[in-house]
């Protein structure tokens, strides 16, 4: 869809799939636009069997016993900073879900959800993004946090142009 120097955007359309007897077929359109950390992904479902379908976005979680994962029902956000691995450094990933009700889960031991219910006909929108260390950027889990909390505010109240 775009391929410039600014966006990039493309759509994935994933074929009819019966799920606990419901015929679900949905496309996401993912964006990344020049310099930013955070992927756009719009989801469009339809459930042919019902009006809403309950959906859940992840962030693996390596194997360490006090992980840094920070959930923000205010903001929408699930924010994890990796252990560091001594041959490539660390990052870190976050899911941002600004508009919908979510609930947050953290009983497994590897991976860590945010889930939801996306409507028939309504898109469903919502962001990951991902930082590493060695870029030299974001060094740390309280800066990765920082920056996510920012890119969330963004996304609440963005940024508004008038001509006149």
């Amino acid at each position: 869809m775009d391929n410039g120097p600014l966006r990039t955007t493309f759509i994935l359309n994933y074929e009819n799939e019966i799920i606990d007897g419901q015929n679900i077929s949905f496309s996401k359109t993912i964006s990344l636009d020049a310099g930013s950390n955070f992927n756009k992904i719009i989801i469009n479902m339809h459930n042919q069997e019902k009006g809403k379908t309950p959906i859940a976005i992840g962030i693996a979680k390596r194997k360490e016993d006090k992980p840094f994962l920070k959930f923000n029902i205010a903001k929408g956000s699930l924010t994890y900073w990796e252990p560091e691995d001594k041959t490539n450094g660390q990052s870190g990933i976050a899911v941002i879900i600004p508009k919908q009700k979510i609930e947050f889960i953290n009983d497994r031991p590897e991976q860590a959800l945010l889930s939801s219910e996306i409507k028939n006909g309504k898109e469903f929108q919502y962001y990951n993004g991902a930082v590493w260390n060695r870029a030299g950027i974001i060094v740390n889990g309280e800066a990765w946090e920082k920056a996510v909390s920012e890119f969330s505010n963004h996304l609440k109240k963005p940024l508004k142009v008038q001509l006149k």
